[in-house]
């Protein structure tokens, strides 16, 4: 029974492993295959917290999704010396992106 539940969590961890790296053959990057779309380019970096022991820093793309809608907007929170780059993605609309970016104006001050 338990050489049974070994073979299943074998063949369900292969299977999301070839599909993992079709995604990244696919897109061309971690980001593409996490989001689901080719980058485009990248907008920008900037260092979140440079006196850490670990740096982070946020990176903004553009992508284009597979499925062929408008371009969308990630934000990506970078770590070094973390599993897979400790890559957190988050997908915007360009809509939830000029939000955000109103949000951000309004949290430092300036408008």
């Amino acid at each position: 029974m338990h050489d049974r539940n070994l073979v299943f969590w074998i063949v369900v961890l292969a299977v999301l492993g070839v599909l993992g790296v079709y995604r990244y053959v696919r897109t061309g990057s971690v980001t593409g295959a996490l989001v689901g779309g080719k980058v485009l380019r990248i907008v920008g970096e900037t260092s979140v917290d440079p006196s850490a022991v670990v740096s982070t820093w946020l990176r903004v793309q553009l992508v284009e999704p597979l499925s062929g809608r408008e371009p969308m907007v990630v934000v990506n929170l970078l770590r070094t010396r973390s599993v897979a780059g400790g890559l957190v993605a988050l997908r915007l609309t360009r809509m939830q992106a000029s939000e955000l970016a109103e949000l951000l104006r309004t949290a430092s001050g300036t408008r």
